[in-house]
């Protein structure tokens, strides 16, 4: 995979020309103060209500970046350009969220289970941003994670951006099919941003519906942490 994160690189320099991806600062690919706004800061962003599976059912869902200003900006430039010179930055994110999660929730989660992208963000991309991220978090998260693609993303329609809770909600609705079968361990859920938490919501339902233990979500960047 090394050879496609340089190429991935180069090819975001030569579309936005070499500068901050978090100021537009020429001549760096992250400015110092913009590494500064990369430091994780592990806070709650919500509970997701799962009262489908049982009142009073909930998933808490946490995050180690504020999905605003240079994080927002950082997270574009990766996701959208492939620039993979942004990927050390985030993935120390993530693995400070998931260590915190294992550590922390009731019930340790042994398995991470990435929330696919949509199959035309993964087309156009070419890459999946949260598990690009995951395969280099996992191998240093203690208690180790292991990795399961549970998970497919059936929609063909247009991207949830710019829309609210109730019709993300509705977006979302039956949008994972299961792929294989869960092993019996607990497991955490984890996606690259989290804003409503109704995507989180549909693939916690769609796990949990299957006999899969969610114990949590996890988030690189969130909307409105506590």
């Amino acid at each position: 995979m090394g050879w496609l994160t340089s190429l991935g690189t180069a090819a975001a320099d030569l579309t936005l020309g070499r500068c901050c991806a978090g100021c537009d600062r020429p001549g760096v690919h992250l400015c110092p103060e913009c590494r500064d706004e990369l430091e994780p800061h592990v806070r709650f962003h919500t509970r997701v209500h799962l009262d489908e599976v049982a009142p009073g059912v909930g998933l808490p869902v946490f995050a180690s970046l504020q999905y605003t200003g240079v994080r927002r900006h950082v997270l574009y430039r990766f996701k959208d350009h492939g620039d993979f010179s942004m990927t050390p930055f985030l993935v120390s994110a993530l693995r400070a969220v998931l260590d915190e999660v294992t550590t922390h929730t009731d019930v340790s989660p042994r398995v991470a289970v990435p929330i696919p992208s949509r199959r035309a963000a993964h087309a156009r991309r070419g890459f999946s941003p949260t598990v690009h991220l995951l395969q280099r978090a996992l191998p240093r998260t203690r208690p180790r994670l292991r990795i399961a693609s549970l998970l497919v993303d059936e929609r063909t329609g247009r991207g949830d951006k710019g829309l609210g809770g109730a019709d993300r909600r509705a977006s979302v609705a039956g949008a994972f099919r299961l792929r294989g079968h869960g092993s019996g361990d607990p497991v955490i859920l984890v996606d690259d941003i989290v804003t409503t938490g109704a995507t989180m919501r549909e693939a916690a339902l769609t796990l949990m519906h299957a006999g899969v233990h969610v114990v949590a979500g996890a988030a690189v960047a969130g909307t409105q942490l506590g």
